[in-house]
């Protein structure tokens, strides 16, 4: 177990972006919609990401390796 989640949570943060980007532009109307919702929470995460990363903080990226999968789940059900 231990070593699944050792390998997808890095394997998320690195698909999860060109997805993203795909099913902006695959889909249509309603399933468009729907497919930028995770961008809302997505850009909260990264700003707070940015922000600690110039704070010097060492925890920086916890945050957004944490909920990059959740958002990757999301798309790949959504497709």
């Amino acid at each position: 177990m231990d070593m699944l989640v050792a390998i997808l949570i890095p394997t998320s943060v690195l698909i999860y972006p060109p997805l993203q980007i795909f099913a902006v532009f695959k889909f249509r109307s309603f399933w468009r919609f729907l497919a930028v919702l995770p961008l809302l929470p997505m850009g909260y995460v990264l700003t707070v990401t940015i922000f600690a990363f110039l704070h010097e903080s060492n925890v920086w990226p916890i945050l957004f390796i944490f909920i990059t999968p959740l958002a990757l789940l999301y798309l790949i059900l959504l497709a």
